[in-house]
């Protein structure tokens, strides 16, 4: 289990050693990458140490998130090293990250969200002989690999659909424009091209406040949070519920259309709801946008969100104290391009074909995660085997 140095022999860390008998620190999973820690400070008297190879996982909020030592490294509070002595660590890197939602249901049930050494000492796994270890390691590696295959071509779509968007917003569509202004705040635009404020053409809706009474109430209904809204697509697993009364069903139900632009957070994070659950609702950390009119298209305002986003804007519209929020007055008087429906539609529509590829790859992914939850279950419980069982009579 880690343990945090004192607080002077911890400085901040550019990548180059200071001291020879020091380390890199990190102390917890925030300094988490995909696979490695990305350490950002250094101690000249670590106490707890992992070594090259140990599998890091987080015993604090969250609980169960996995990176893999690519050298020697200190380790505070949050986190624990597991080093197998009797197990292949490939094998073992696997076993732990499946076990990621046990850890993190015994975590649930303490006094604040963490395990501790009892809790990880007693995971009970399934250990093959060593031949089958490397088998099964092999396998999931090749999944792992195929998983991150799918994520390196949605990243490079997104970045293709970015360039979209701030071409789009800079030059309109191609042919439809000879002639271009600047205008502060905006940038180039073509000068045809109305400015507006965005509460004149949208009706914007903070949702529900969540209480711990809400959550005892007698009409539970699913409803989404700003986790739930990531740009231009829904993340819906795990909705979680609360009470809603009739009044609150009519103010806060979405429908096919609505805007949902996070209130804090990732400041300004959008997408489109287009009735994927039906009867679904959302929390006042959400901002709800609606047309006031038939002339402004909400899938065309993602993307003017999105362009905000690129050029850093979206957070000098914010409010800022100790963490930024996006208020309902703020995005009413946000000023906004504001071109002909139909050249708004036709943006729109250019813009979501990458999306829709984006989309794709996205449910490839999930589909190449289940696929390795399902044969991980099988493979540590036995029921799969990757080599042919002993006989009785075997040696």
């Amino acid at each position: 289990m880690g343990q945090s140095p004192p607080g002077l022999t911890v400085l901040d860390w550019n990548g180059q050693p200071l001291s020879e008998d020091g380390l890199p620190f990190i102390q917890g999973n925030a300094e988490f990458g995909s696979d490695h820690p990305e350490p950002k400070k250094w101690c000249t008297k670590p106490i707890k140490i992992a070594e090259y190879g140990d599998t890091l996982i987080s015993v604090r909020a969250p609980v169960g998130e996995t990176n893999r030592a690519n050298n020697r490294v200190a380790i505070g509070r949050g986190l624990a090293a597991i080093r197998f002595t009797h197990a292949n660590p490939d094998y073992g890197w696997h076993i732990v990250n499946h076990a990621r939602r046990e850890f993190q249901r015994v975590a649930q049930g303490s006094t604040f969200e963490a395990v501790g050494r009892d809790e990880v000492r007693c995971l009970p796994i399934d250990l093959p002989s060593v031949s089958e270890q490397l088998i099964i390691a092999a396998v999931l590696d090749s999944i792992d690999k195929a998983i991150k295959r799918a994520e390196a071509v949605i990243s490079a779509t997104e970045c293709l659909r970015d360039a979209l968007v701030y071409e789009l917003l800079s030059r309109g569509l191609r042919g439809w424009h000879t002639d271009w202004r600047a205008v502060p705040g905006l940038g180039t635009i073509p000068s045809d091209w109305r400015i507006v404020r965005l509460g004149d053409v949208y009706e914007i809706q903070l949702g529900k406040m969540l209480s711990p009474r809400a959550r005892l109430g007698r009409n539970p209904q699913p409803y989404l949070t700003n986790r739930h809204v990531q740009w231009g697509h829904f993340d819906l697993s795990a909705l979680p519920v609360m009470d809603f009364d009739e009044c609150e069903m009519q103010k806060f139900e979405l429908r096919s259309g609505d805007l949902l632009v996070c209130e804090g957070g990732d400041v300004g994070r959008s997408a489109v709801w287009e009735e994927q659950i039906p009867n679904c609702y959302y929390q006042k950390a959400l901002h709800r946008l609606r047309p006031v009119d038939g002339d402004s298209i909400p899938r065309f305002m993602l993307a003017v969100l999105m362009s905000f986003h690129q050029r850093g804007t979206l957070l000098e519209h914010s409010e800022r104290t100790s963490i930024s929020h996006l208020t309902r007055t703020r995005l009413l008087q946000m000023r906004v391009p504001h071109p002909t429906r139909p050249e708004q539609i036709g943006i729109a529509d250019t813009v979501q074909a990458v999306g829709n590829r984006v989309d794709c790859m996205r449910i490839e992914k999930q589909k190449l995660q289940q696929f390795k939850l399902s044969l991980a279950n099988s493979l540590f419980s036995g029921q799969t085997r990757t080599v042919p069982p002993l006989s009785s009579h075997g040696a």
